[in-house]
């Protein structure tokens, strides 16, 4: 009985010690100082081109590093409706890749002019004056 008690504590030991070093930091870095927090590896590039491929979506963006083509096969509506061309746009890679499949999206920043895009800013609403009576 000793010895299945102790093969029992050292497979379990592993099993902790590996979902600990896979899922412990993901789970832990809310609650750590940004100084032991893990930096992940992104890149930031501007979207030049935007098409709709049936049930796909095809963004085409300018990095520094090079072009790179992203196809996104999971939330194609609601990433078309996030992101336009000329949008500035940082995608959590690894490293450089030409080709990447429904990558992970870290910030979107919409272009300064509306009119890129053919979007139409509201009039700001008019303060009304006051006559003294």
């Amino acid at each position: 009985m000793r010895f299945g008690g102790a093969i029992l504590i050292f497979v379990a030991g592993i099993a902790l010690g590996t979902g600990g070093a896979i899922y412990g930091p993901e789970l832990a870095a809310p609650y750590l100082p940004e100084a032991l927090q893990r930096k992940i590896p992104s890149l930031e590039g501007t979207v030049v081109m935007e098409k709709r491929d049936g049930d796909r979506l095809l963004l085409a963006i300018q990095t520094q590093e090079g072009s790179i083509l992203a196809t996104f096969k999971e939330k194609v509506a609601e990433t078309e409706l996030l992101i336009s061309e000329g949008d500035s746009i940082t995608l959590v890679l690894g490293q450089y890749k030409p080709f990447v499949e429904d990558p992970v999206i870290a910030r979107v920043r919409k272009t300064e002019s509306g009119q890129q895009r053919g979007d139409v800013t509201p009039p700001l609403p008019q303060e009304k004056e006051q006559h003294p009576q």
